[in-house]
């Protein structure tokens, strides 16, 4: 069992191996990635204010995270019963409805911060 300072390595290999699941097989994922990087490019080059800039990476994170443990639930879900009912469908829209809620946050602060420039 490792403990202390040498478990981090194992958290960073477990977090990367998770990464690349989410990359390899979630599209939406790779879509929300590029598009959250295209828009931080561009408060970058508009010279927004770093408090924007970090709230704006703050949200993305939570939307990678959102997208992560919704990706989770849907292979628990699929593992459980993979036919279609009530409740893997009720599961997976939930997940979703959690992710559709931080893209609105995300879109909805970087507009607001596109706003500034006008």
């Amino acid at each position: 069992m490792h403990y202390g300072f040498l478990r981090i390595f194992k958290v960073i290999r477990f977090s990367y191996a998770g990464f690349k699941t989410l990359w390899r097989g979630e599209e939406s994922f790779r879509h929300e990635v590029l598009l959250g990087v295209s828009a931080l490019a561009i408060l970058i080059y508009l010279n927004a204010a770093t408090t924007d800039i970090a709230i704006f990476i703050g949200l993305m994170f939570m939307l990678f995270s959102a997208e992560a443990l919704n990706t989770g639930l849907e292979r628990i879900a699929d593992k459980i019963d993979s036919s279609i009912n009530d409740f893997t469908k009720d599961v997976k829209d939930v997940g979703a409805v959690a992710v559709f809620f931080i893209i609105l946050m995300a879109v909805s602060w970087f507009v607001y911060v596109l706003l500034k420039f006008i």
